[in-house]
């Protein structure tokens, strides 16, 4: 085990983290401890953004160390601006050392766990995701002199994928000194503990505004958001204890979404032991429900999940937004002018899926903070776009429709301005790399509402809790009954016409958007609770055509990509709920003890705390029984030995293809290699490109998503030709057309191509490198640039 690097990357991290302090006290300063849980993610947006523009100039190490250098001068400002200083007294204030020293305690327990897990199974191995991707990608901007870097899997042509996560990662390997192999891993860790301790601040600073204990409300945030799992575990556990009859009559809607024979998805579906940590994800047909823990467990370096912490911390910038008084107007406009485009840049460009969220985020806090939109513009433009409102107030318990739309129109301009400088700081991406896409398709197939409950049923849960006691008291008795026929008949008419999320969701949406308005001491958790809603809605009736779109499963890659947004966004939301609950629950607890049977007042924060309870342990089952699983292998009679090398495994299982690809990799620069296109993914195949960087001609069929079919094609058919072909001219002319350098001909090649050609018979190419199993050719450039 590698704990020297293990120890480097943690201490280094934390030191990016501690640099930040200042620029997050200048943008939290109303957070407990100044916003210190969040000055990482901070950091790290600063140090992604900078060096992300520096390195269309040069990356090498210029791009790492001008990021590092921004963070510095960033936070020099922040300081020499009065970070510390209360103005109220004009005096310096410390920054809270002590604050940052409990979130990095957070972030240091997260991070360890992941590297636990990725010791076991360090594996950066072709099936069960996108390791191979992930990896090819983070190879090929080390090895890129200027960003973008070249497709690893399409030579000659820049990447056109989102490349920001892989790209922070090259940025923490560089600045560490750890080798790749290694970096993968530990750059997995130190993401998810990321996310985790930007919930914890998030989380912490909603229940603090609240008046409640800010470590408990970090702490719930950092479990629901990072350690909890869906509801479709435990439930499909309990189904594994009922006969098998019953528990095939009534387990559709539990299993489901497994892609399995029913028969098979039931007993495999529910099977604690051996437990399959693969089905959880597998819940609504036709689609995928990933959650933080079980992406990271999968242990892919996908943009979906490293772009989670800072959609948070957007989160947390709009949060200071709906926190800072209209008089402020200076720093507001910091907030949505310049905080926010910058972190949402980053986010443009390490997944492309979270700017509508962004910007929609924005849209929110805009308009439910006390100050006015409008406000924020300059005042020549103010005064064309206000128009007379009433004069009731939300406190009179009625809103003026007018003043309303006013809010929602003003506040959609403001966030449509801040959008577009979002745009703008990704811009070199979105305007020149983005993939191809089919564009927006409407009423997919929709969800049941089983499914919809076991995926969200935790958080929803936690929102009754929290909005009951402030719905009860304007709850006319005399009404209940009609109004609960009303819902019944209306939800029966609803589920009839596929529309379950409706029934499900809206509820909590309009009763979020109601209360916000009517300033019902309900606050920014409702907010989030309105933006997971949506996003919900959303992907319930549009989905992105993008590949690999299956006519069958049409919103398969919407889902799953939406779904994580929507599992951090209410993670955090239900944490400051539920810390309101437990509050609540403390307060009306008598002194004595408790006689449940003597009042139902009584009673009711008992079961509270033991809804609480449930919700929090069924949270939970995932992960214990994942974990239990996974260290099981440990503690064989012959473990394997812990290491977190991600490629240790290819000298066990391709000895002769190891050597061939560490020859391979110790070449200099970005020369083309051609290998066996991967048409046949998740598998063995273009493991060259993967495990260097090295571009070659063509690799797996992702780059169909990214440039067309008939692009791929056309280059598959050219790659056939190379490797069959008897004409030496036709040979000279596809190496010149894809400027190839060395042409690969291992185990995979000659089972493709029935034993390609021998190329030492060509003048062009001369034997570079040969083993048992893999022959490499040099080409030879005079001939070819002759002919």
């Amino acid at each position: 085990m590698e704990f020297g690097l293990v120890l480097r990357w943690l201490l280094l991290v934390l030191a990016v983290g501690a640099v930040g302090l200042p620029v997050a006290a200048v943008l939290f300063r109303r957070f407990p401890g100044r916003g210190a849980a969040l000055a990482l993610p901070c950091s790290l947006a600063l140090l992604t953004a900078t060096a992300y523009w520096v390195g269309h100039l040069r990356f090498g190490w210029l791009a790492p160390v001008a990021g590092l250098v921004a963070v510095g001068i960033a936070s020099a400002l922040a300081i020499r601006g009065g970070v510390g200083v209360d103005r109220a007294h004009d005096r310096a204030l410390d920054l809270d050392f002590r604050a940052y020293a409990g979130a990095a305690t957070v972030f240091t327990v997260a991070f360890l766990v992941v590297v636990a897990v990725r010791a076991v199974t360090p594996g950066i191995v072709p099936a069960g995701g996108e390791k191979f991707l992930d990896y090819a990608l983070l190879n090929a901007i080390l090895r890129a002199p200027v960003l973008p870097p070249e497709d690893p899997w399409f030579a000659g042509e820049p990447v056109r994928y989102y490349y920001g996560a892989q790209l922070r990662a090259a940025l923490l390997v560089r600045l560490t000194g750890t080798p790749p192999r290694f970096g993968y891993n530990l750059a997995l860790a130190s993401a998810f503990a990321t996310l985790v301790v930007t919930a914890y601040g998030l989380a912490g600073a909603l229940a603090d505004a609240r008046g409640h204990s800010a470590r408990l409300g970090g702490l719930l945030g950092a479990f629901l958001v990072g350690f909890a799992g869906n509801l479709a575990t435990p439930v499909r556990a309990l189904f594994g204890l009922l006969p098998r009859d019953l528990a095939l009559r009534y387990g559709h809607g539990v299993f489901q979404g497994i892609r399995a024979p029913y028969e098979v998805a039931v007993r495999e579906g529910s099977s604690v032991d051996p437990f399959s940590a693969w089905f959880a994800r597998y819940v609504l047909e036709g689609t995928l429900t990933p959650f933080p823990l079980w992406a990271f467990y999968n242990g892919d370096l996908n943009a979906y999940m490293l772009a989670t912490p800072f959609l948070l911390l957007v989160a947390a910038l709009c949060f200071a937004y709906y926190r800072t008084p209209e008089t402020d107007r200076r720093r507001r406009r910091l907030l949505v002018f310049v905080a926010v485009p910058l972190v949402g840049g980053v986010l443009g460009v390490t997944s492309t899926w979270s700017l509508p969220t962004t910007v929609g985020l924005l849209w929110l806090a805009l308009t439910f903070a006390d100050a006015d939109p409008v406000t924020l513009l300059p005042d020549a433009l103010r005064s064309r776009v206000e128009f007379p409102v009433s004069d009731v107030s939300p406190g009179d318990g009625a809103l003026d429709p007018r003043a309303e739309l006013r809010r929602v129109l003003g506040a959609a301009g403001v966030a449509g301005l801040a959008g577009l400088l979002v745009a703008a700081v990704a811009s070199p991406f979105l305007l020149f790399h983005t993939p191809t896409n089919r564009g927006v398709g409407f009423f997919p197939p929709r969800s049941d509402l089983v499914p919809l409950v076991l995926v969200w049923g935790v958080f929803l849960a936690a929102f009754a809790l929290f909005f009951w006691p402030r719905v009860r008291p304007r709850v006319d008795r005399r009404h209940v009954a009609g109004g609960a026929l009303v819902f019944v008949l209306v939800s029966g008419v609803l589920l009839a016409f596929d529309l379950a999320a409706v029934v499900l969701v809206v509820p909590f949406l309009v009763t979020a958007w109601h209360l916000l308005r009517l300033d019902a001491d309900v606050g920014y958790e409702a907010v989030l609770v309105v933006a997971g809603a949506g996003l919900v809605l959303a992907v319930e009736f549009a989905y992105a055509r993008v590949w690999p779109f299956d006519p069958n499963v049409p919103r398969w890659n919407t889902v799953y990509k939406v779904s994580m947004q929507v599992w951090v966004l209410w993670g955090v939301a239900a944490a400051a709920a539920l810390a309101d609950v437990l509050a609540r629950v403390r307060t009306a607890l008598p002194d004595r003890p408790l006689d449940v049977t003597a009042s139902t007042e009584h009673a009711r924060p008992v079961l509270t705390v033991v809804a609480v309870a449930v919700l929090l342990l069924g949270s939970a089952t995932f992960g214990v029984l994942a974990f239990g699983g996974h260290f099981d292998q440990t503690l064989d009679a012959e473990p394997e030995p812990l290491t977190l090398d991600g490629t240790a495994y290819v000298e066990r299982y391709h000895p002769a293809e190891a050597a061939a690809i560490d020859w391979l990799d110790r070449r200099s620069g970005t020369p083309t290699i051609v290998t066996k296109p991967g048409t046949v993914i998740y598998t063995w195949v273009n493991a060259p490109s993967t495990m260097t960087g090295l571009p070659t001609v063509l690799g797996w069929s992702h780059e169909k998503g990214y440039r067309g079919r008939e692009a791929y094609q056309n280059r598959r058919v050219d790659v056939e030709v190379l490797y069959t072909t008897d004409d030496p001219r036709s040979v000279r002319v596809l190496l010149d057309k894809y400027d190839v350098r060395y042409v690969y001909v291992g185990p995979n090649e000659r089972q493709a191509y029935a034993g390609p050609q021998n190329f030492s018979a060509a003048d062009a190419l001369d034997v570079a490198y040969r083993n048992s199993a893999v022959t490499i050719y040099r080409v030879n450039e005079s001939v070819v640039d002759a002919d």
